[in-house]
């Protein structure tokens, strides 16, 4: 499973890289956010990736001896490009001593070192800790998947269902939902499938669930919409946009069926009309900051009380 490291790492970092033979003498004094994966015997990977903007500089990639030629070092340069591009990068660089045709069947080519950007050019890595015969390749970087949304409640029974079926719907192609609780319930609201259904949408779900490794997996937007799963809400790798869509529980409303009925009829049409302004905006070409920003407005000026 790959990971982000943190700086509880970075003894073990230092460690792989040296027998390696990759240079480490500014990883802490950078700012490069790492991946790599674990064992029962340590750090078993790691690949660094540094951002500039629009471009940025893939770096540090080392796989231990005992599982090399198992796939991991290309998995890893993979989760490395899926963040860069979560990041908006367009173009990634690197510079490889004995690597080459590995990166060439990535789709990596070789470039003349003097076409480096300035802010690549000016790292120590390109500067000073790589031989002047390293060869020096780039590759455009594309966000051609759909971006995928995690939504979170408490009981993963109601509110996520529903919000993960009508984006899947009316979003498909564009976007990947699903969805998890911070104390998952036993079975989906029945009223929440019958509302679906009344709606034209058609359930593909699953039972409720936690976390269950979700919360390593690389998402692009995590939504919480009930105040509990927002407290709880775990770190997420790669640094996904953030927003809370808050709203009532319609399970938690009293009474008789027909206004317990309503009650799931209105948060369908709540979560409906965010969702239907959520796809409305040009998240594959709006800065990372002023993207949660608006997803964020998207709740913030259409509260549950207009409902």
């Amino acid at each position: 499973m790959i990971r982000t490291l943190g700086r509880e790492d970075a003894a073990a970092i230092r460690v792989l890289l040296e027998a390696s033979g990759l240079p480490t003498g500014d990883i802490e004094q950078r700012a490069i956010h790492f991946l790599g994966s674990r064992d029962d015997h340590g750090l078993a990977a790691v690949v660094g990736l540094e951002l500039f903007g629009k471009v940025g500089l893939l770096r540090s990639l080392a796989v231990r001896a005992d599982v090399r030629g198992t796939g991991l070092g290309g998995t890893l340069v993979g989760a490395a490009e899926e963040l860069a591009a979560q990041q908006g990068i367009v173009e990634l660089f690197l510079l490889t001593t004995t690597a080459e045709p590995f990166f060439a069947k990535r789709g990596y080519s070789r470039h003349d070192r003097g076409s480096a950007p300035g802010p690549i050019r000016d790292t120590p890595e390109f500067s000073d800790l790589c031989p002047s015969t390293a060869a020096f390749m780039a590759k455009h970087i594309t966000a051609n998947r759909p971006l995928r949304v995690l939504f979170l409640c408490t009981g993963n029974s109601a509110r996520s269902q529903i919000a993960e079926t009508v984006l899947n719907r009316r979003g498909q192609g564009r976007f990947e939902a699903q969805s998890a609780g911070s104390q998952p319930a036993e079975v989906v609201n029945p009223l929440a499938l019958k509302v679906l259904s009344e709606s034209g949408f058609q359930w593909a779900g699953h039972p409720p669930r936690g976390l269950d490794g979700l919360d390593q997996q690389s998402w692009d937007f995590v939504i919480t919409v009930c105040d509990h799963a927002r407290e709880s809400c775990p770190i997420f790798p790669g640094q996904p946009v953030l927003a809370h869509w808050g709203m009532e529980d319609p399970a938690a409303v009293a009474g008789p069926p027909d206004a317990r009925l309503r009650a799931f009829r209105d948060a369908l049409t709540l979560l409906s009309r965010r969702i239907d302004l959520f796809l409305n905006l040009p998240a594959e070409k709006l800065e990372r900051l002023a993207l949660q920003h608006q997803v964020q407005a998207i709740a913030d000026e259409d509260s549950p009380a207009a409902v």
